[in-house]
């Protein structure tokens, strides 16, 4: 035993011994590296110390009077306490909207790892002013304890945190982030919405791409003016801290801030959609279904057949409108509208369709077992039969045709 204490004492020497050479070096990293040239020009701001170092802030507002794209900005501070409760499934608690914090940072490559920093950690935050963007951005590697320190005392009073692919990228690599410099992350108490997953259920059927700036441009009509591509970001960061030179670090802050006031606006639609069933904030016709499904799995029928109707009456595309009548037939049954649902599948079994044979067995089903009518039930199986047969179709046969009495039944003309 004395001799595992010894050893498991030097480690923890030789341990200490790494941080202080580690702390040593940036410190003299820090010392070397060449004054930053019109940072505060570029990025209004101040230098502002920690107990593990300083780091540069900067906070912007954007007024409740302003628009962004056609979200007025002072809709988030109406937004009801309990909003993010039919999204979160319950999980985030009722709070006020001045105490969800929105989270985006821009980092030294997309790839994430050990090797990757958050260089820049935006957080937004809705206040009677409007909506307040507080940026913490480390000028060189040796500042990012300090940084992080910023970051969780700006968390300590949050209830709910919300971020637009976090659970994937954001707060795994903060998480790493902090572990790296010794701290303890701040997230595991706060409440954690991914708005991605909400933004792709109802809008994956209409859009190609749920890309945070492309839901900007689709769903809030925000078109960006000179934004700096994503995928150069990191290398605008390398160049800064390698010159000093701060001309590229003004569109990396815009960027930034324009993601935050769109995960905000977007988090009040998305949200508004899945607490009250989405007929106050849908508009296409894709955008329904998806909901509807939503509201299908959730076991919510009522709400959901209300939707596929809707979509089916709006300019449906032939895939989708196909599919939702597949759907909306099956919840009728559920509902007990056994008429409803045989007049879908009739015009499912109409006109050809991927779901034209399953709709023809459903029809021949309901004419042996509620109509009684042994004649149509076996001309709907020939029918099905005739598109593609199996076992199951020709015992169908066989029983109708020996409860029928008879050799063979009329074909149906479509």
């Amino acid at each position: 035993m004395p001799d595992l204490e010894a050893q498991i004492a030097y480690l923890r020497e030789r341990m200490s011994a790494a941080a202080r050479r580690a702390d040593a070096e940036m410190q003299e990293r820090r010392m070397r590296r060449p004054p930053p040239q019109g940072l505060s020009l570029a990025v209004p701001g101040r230098e502002v110390g920690t107990p593990a170092g300083v780091h540069y802030e900067s906070v912007s507002v954007m007024e409740g009077s302003r628009r962004h794209g056609n979200f007025e900005i002072s809709r988030l501070a109406a937004l009801p306490p309990d909003l993010l409760a039919g999204i979160t499934e319950g999980e985030a608690p009722a709070a006020p909207p001045e105490t969800w914090v929105f989270l985006d940072t821009e980092t030294t490559g997309l790839a994430g790892g050990s090797g990757t920093c958050a260089f820049l950690i935006g957080l937004g935050r809705v206040t009677a002013d409007g909506f307040e963007i507080r940026q913490f951005f480390m000028r060189d590697f040796c500042e990012e304890a300090s940084q992080l320190h910023a970051v969780r005392e700006a968390l300590a009073e949050a209830q709910v945190l919300v971020t637009y692919n976090g659970k994937s990228f954001d707060i795994p690599l903060l998480e790493t982030r902090y572990r790296m410099s010794r701290a303890r992350p701040p997230f595991g108490s706060i409440p954690h919405l991914d708005l991605l997953f909400g933004a792709r259920r109802i809008w994956r059927l209409r859009l190609d791409s749920c890309r945070l700036t492309e839901l900007e441009t689709q769903i809030l009509g925000h078109e960006r003016d000179d934004d700096i591509p994503g995928e150069l970001i990191p290398k605008a960061y390398f160049d800064f801290v390698r010159t000093g030179r701060a001309g590229k670090m003004g569109p990396v802050f815009l960027h930034n801030a324009l993601d935050i006031v769109s995960l905000a606006c977007l988090t009040a639609v998305v949200a508004s959609v899945f607490r009250d069933g989405g007929r106050a904030e849908l508009r296409h016709a894709a955008e329904f279904v998806a909901m509807g499904r939503w509201l299908r799995q959730a076991g919510r029928l009522g709400e959901a057949r209300e939707l596929f109707r809707e979509a089916v009456r709006r300019n449906l595309r032939e895939d989708l409108l196909f599919r939702t009548l597949w759907d909306l037939a099956a919840i009728e049954r559920k509902l007990h509208a056994p008429d409803a649902a045989v007049s879908i599948y009739a015009d499912l079994a109409s006109c050809p369709n991927a779901h034209r044979r399953d709709a023809m067995i459903e029809l021949a089903k309901h004419y042996e077992h509620r109509e009684r009518n042994l004649p149509m039930a076996l001309a709907f199986t020939e029918e099905a039969r005739a598109l593609a047969d199996d076992a199951d179709l020709r015992r169908r046969r066989e029983r109708l045709l020996a409860r029928a009495g008879q050799n063979g039944a009329p074909r149906l003309e479509f």
